[in-house]
Parts: structure tokens; sequence; C-alpha cells
């Protein structure tokens, strides 16, 4: 006898043989059986093909949907096959082999059959609709003991420790069906293959968990997966079909599983670039093999499940600036824009973009967020509802309100030019925002030519909103300009004066205090030809005139470039960003109490976050 996985009513129960040796026959409990605080190690990850893998750690090795034939995906060489089957170069000892369901590009009965008998300590874990195929192959009988057979309908999982190695299998449904070289529409109902049993599997390796979707459809598994307990088993990195994209998928990965690492999959070959975009602009940093037996070691530098605190637990800086929140919000790609938190400190944002490279012809931009619920943060996400092609919202002193510049509607962000350059806004609603709408500047004062373009927007506590813009004339009409909110309309945009604005230096990122008595711009006033920009501080006398703006000196400004200052909301951290390599940018932070040429401003004692 084999053990048998099956489901009773809502239960899920293990029935193991009695005649397997004892290391096998031992069921684990709801989780996956190993301490939270084991070292996460890096998981050595071959890819083989379409969903295929070969996922090493800890001394353990994992093969998944690797062994199949069908070349409509790309698919593994005969030659591979062979070494696979037999056990050559990294294929020696495999202790687990994993198929997620038994369509022709993930499973191939006779491969398998071959694999299991050239390996005799390895199992397999199948749902019967893929032993059903492995029971028609010759010699079925020699492999029998060896494998694991799952009955599970949609929604239900079942827990195990095989060969030493932890893990939970889920039931998922397959996902929409594919037609014509193309994925049915996702607005027909009815059109997910319900005969097709999908597995799902969550492996602990060496104290990092991987999920492998398979092909279930996230997007259509939320129910199911929503009941996982993720918190009590988190996951580390999650090998995702490429077609889970939606903004609802992206927000569940990012609060409720909050992987370290994305592997994207099922991608067709001739696709490959065209569908590596896509899978960026929805997962920026996620990993997209190109080619069979590609490896990479990939690490786990930051455990999103354990964030918490203000400002992610992070330690506060002292009067020497450090880079804010590493792996975080400062990555390998460029911070174009401080992170603006909200009022409570639940909500950030920030901007990221990509360089031009192999992959990625042009400039690549991305609006990030993390959230703060029940006192943890998620993982960080693309938000789409601040789409722009520079910068992401400033709030409102209520955080009812979010200000962001954007090239809305009709505008393609990427080709956008000054001009479609508008103010918009939105309204939070419950726990999330309104659809955007325009405050029309440009259209209601046709002098100013483009508002908020390509610089980031600042908001006073009454709601004034200073901005770069610009406006025909002599001398510097391009520059930092300020709006009156008067009676719910904002009054036409005037000018700071040239103190500020001083020809023909470039003058830009303004922030305002909340209460209007000092503003914040990177200016390259003190050495154009070898410095791109410092930053400085001019403050507001209570008749409105400015001081002279000065710099804010060592050790903030550098011979580097620094640009985009924003305050904390209770007055006590600059953030501000440097150009620290290759044109990229990293956010750093400061206390701000320590900038001598911001003390005439008293930090207030207490603020929210901290």
């Amino acid at each position: 006898m084999k053990p048998i996985l099956v489901s009773v009513g809502i239960l899920t129960v293990l029935l193991l043989s009695v005649n397997l040796p004892a290391q096998q026959s031992k069921a684990a409990s709801s989780t996956t059986g190993v301490a939270a605080n084991n070292p996460k190690q890096a998981l050595d990850v071959t890819y083989i093909g379409n969903e295929g893998f070969l996922i090493q750690a800890g001394g353990k090795k994992v093969l998944v949907d690797a062994l199949f034939d069908n070349d409509f995906f790309l698919a593994p060489s005969h030659e591979l096959l062979a070494e696979m089957t037999k056990g050559g170069g990294p294929f020696s000892d495999v202790d687990l082999l994993l198929v997620t369901h038994p369509h022709a590009d993930h499973f191939n009965a006779k491969l398998v059959a071959e694999f299991l008998r050239h390996h005799a300590r390895c199992r397999l874990i199948a749902h019967t609709q893929t032993v059903d195929e492995l029971r028609k192959e010759e010699g079925f009988a020699q492999i029998e003991n060896q494998i694991y057979e799952v009955r599970l309908e949609p929604g239900l999982r079942g827990s195990m420790t095989i060969n030493g190695i932890a893990l939970d299998v889920l039931s998922l449904d397959h996902m929409p069906y594919y037609q014509n070289g193309r994925y049915l529409p996702e607005h027909l109902p009815g059109r997910m293959d319900v005969r097709m049993r999908n597995l799902a599997f969550i492996v602990n390796l060496g104290g990092t968990r991987f999920l492998h979707t398979g092909d279930a459809s996230m997007e259509n598994s939320l129910a199911h997966l929503n009941a996982y307990p993720f918190d009590e088993t988190p996951v580390d990195i999650l090998f995702l079909n490429r077609i889970d994209r939606s903004q609802e998928t992206q927000q569940f990965i990012a609060e409720r599983i909050r992987p370290s690492q994305i592997v994207a999959m099922h991608i067709l070959p001739a696709e490959l670039a065209e569908e590596s975009k896509n899978i960026r602009a929805a997962y920026p940093h996620a990993i997209v093999f190109k080619q069979g037996m590609e490896r990479r070691s990939i690490p786990i530098e930051v455990d999103f499940h354990n964030l918490s605190g203000d400002y992610f637990g992070q330690t506060p800086p002292g009067a020497t600036p450090e880079v804010f929140a590493r792996g975080i919000v400062s990555t390998e790609y460029q911070d174009h824009g401080p992170p603006t938190f909200s009022p409570d400190g639940n909500e950030v944002f920030w901007r990221e973009a990509r360089r031009p490279g192999p992959d990625n012809k042009e400039w690549e931009g991305f609006n990030m967020t993390l959230r703060r619920k029940n006192g943890r943060w998620s993982a960080p996400f693309v938000d789409t509802r601040f789409d722009g092609r520079f910068f992401l919202p400033v709030f409102s002193a209520d955080g009812r309100k979010g200000y962001f510049s954007s090239a809305r509607p009709g505008s393609n962000a990427a080709q956008a030019s000054p001009t479609d350059f508008d103010m918009w806004f939105v309204e939070k609603r419950g726990d999330d925002w309104s659809e955007p709408r325009c405050l029309n500047l440009v259209a209601r004062y046709p002098g100013l030519r483009w508002a908020g373009f390509p610089s980031m927007i600042s908001i006073t506590r009454n709601g004034t909103l200073y901005f770069m813009g610009y406006t025909p004339g002599p001398l510097n009409d391009y520059g930092i300009f300020r709006s009156e909110l008067v009676n719910g309309e904002y009054a036409r945009p005037e000018l700071l004066p040239r103190s500020i604005n001083l020809p023909p230096f470039l003058n830009w990122e303004p922030f305002i205090s909340p209460d209007e008595s000092y503003l914040l711009f990177s200016s390259n006033r003190r050495d154009p030809d070898h410095d791109d920009g410092d930053l400085y501080v001019s403050h507001r006398l209570a008749d409105g005139s400015w001081t002279d703006p000065v710099g804010l000196g060592e050790p903030v400004n550098s011979d580097l470039q620094e640009r985009f200052p924003m305050v904390s909301p209770g007055g006590k951290y600059l953030f501000f960003t440097r150009w620290v390599r290759n044109n990229d940018h990293d956010v750093y932070w400061v206390d701000a109490a320590t900038i001598p040429a911001l003390r005439p401003i008293a930090a207030p004692s207490h603020e929210n976050p901290k």
C-alpha cells in the first residue's frame, strides 16, 4: 500500500502505509514543524523549463514539474532529461519529486516512472489525477511505494514530512484555460478547468520556505489561500504564474504572503521580452529565468514577515545621514523621490526607477507602497492608483486626501511631455482611495503651461500647494510655484521670489513645512559644473517674504547630488535622496534637530510616527 492523503468533510487526514520505513511515516501537524527563529538560508534554484525547477538548500533537493517533454513552453532537452532521469550532475540524491498537475507541459508519466526507478529513495507527491496516469505505465508496482497520492478537493490542504522535508500541500483550481495561444478572457465565468486539480506546495528547506503555485490562478483562489495560516507558516520565496498580476492579487501577496522574493514562471519563450516587462510592472524585483539550466542563489535579505514599528522598525539615525530601509525602500533600483508617510504613519509611498539595460530599452518607473495593519507592515507592492510619470502623493493634514502630479488620463506617461502634467488628488474611502480627480490648474490658468513635472509637490496644513511649474516669460519662470486654497478652489499659482528661483540654476524638489514657516529645495547654485545639487532652506517671515536660502551644509550636502527633501510628519527626521552610483539614488535620513540650518525651526516634542 502507498500513503494516500484523503479529505474527510472539512478535515484533512494523512494516512501512511505501515510498511514504509520509520522515517517516512511521520505526519506533521498543521505547521511544517520548523522553528520560526531558524536562520533563513538562500535557495539554490536551477531552472529546467516552464514551471520546472531544481531547488536546493540545507542539504536537501526538490524537483518540481521538471520531467516533461512538451515544447509548447520551454522544455528540457532530451539530453537533460536523460541526465535528470539517471541522476547525473546536480540531479543525484533528489529527495522529493513534486508534480502540480498532469498537463503535458508539467508532467510525462513515462519520464516520471523512469526517474523513480533510478531514484529509489526519492518520493513523489502528486494528485490522484497524476497518479492515475502513472498507473498506466508498465512496472508501476515497482514504484508504487514511492508515491504519496493526494486526494484533496479545492481549498483543502494537508501537511507531511517526507525524507526530512516538511511541506504543506494545497489543492487549488487550475487557472483559466489556454486557447488559440491566449488565455481565455478573465471576465468569462466558468472558463476555469474545473476538472483539473492543481496542487500548490509550501516546502521548507533549511528554514527557508517556498511556495510553488503550479498552474493555479491566485486571483481565482484568493478565498482558499486566505484561509491558509501564512502568519504561522511564512513563505519566503514565491514561484508565481505570470498571469497573476491584478492589483488585488499584488495586494494579497504583499499583505498576506509577504515573500522576500518572487520568481515568475509559465512564460512562452516567444513572449519572454514582453512578458518580462509586464511582470516587472506588477512585481518590479521579480526574478525571470531566461534559459534552461540557468542557476541562481536566491537570498533572503529582508524578512518581510517581521516588519513592525514606526519606519519598519529601523534604528533611528543621528547627526550623520544613513541609508533608509535598505532592501525595502533603498534597493538596487533608483529611488526617484523620498518616502511619503501618511499622517498616521500607516502608509508609505515612494517611486523606484529602473535604468535601461539588457532587459529594458527604456527607463521603467514603479509607484511603490507599504501598508501597516494591526501593527504589521506588508511587503512592498506596486500601487497603480497613483499613476504618473514621476511622483507619488503628499497627504492633507488629516490624511483624507492625497495630491500628486500625473499625465492622466489619455497620455502615455512614459512618453508624456511636460504639458501633459497637472495636479490630481484622491480621497480616502475606508481603507482604499477614490478614483483620481484633476485640479485643472493648467486648464484654469492658461499662462501656466504645466504643473508638477518633473518634480515632487508639497502641501501645507491649510492646503497651500508648492510645486514645479512653468509660465512663459522673461528670466526664470521655470521654477517653484505656490498656490493657495481659497474657498475650496486653488488660486492662480505665483512664482516664488528670485532668491529661491535663482537663474540660471536648477531650483526644484520643494518641500514646505506644514505651518509654511520654511521651504526646503534642491539647487545646483553652489557649483553647477561639479555638483548636480545640494539641499537649501529658506524661511518664510510673518509678512510673507522669504529669507535668502542657505545650504544645509555637511554632512547632509556632499560632492554628490542631494535631492527630494522630505521631513517626517512630526518634523523629527529629514529624508532625502543622494546620488550614490551610476546615476542611482538611495534614500537617506538624518535627525533634523542636528542640522544647524534648521535650528530656528523648533521641532515638535511629539510626533506620530516617532
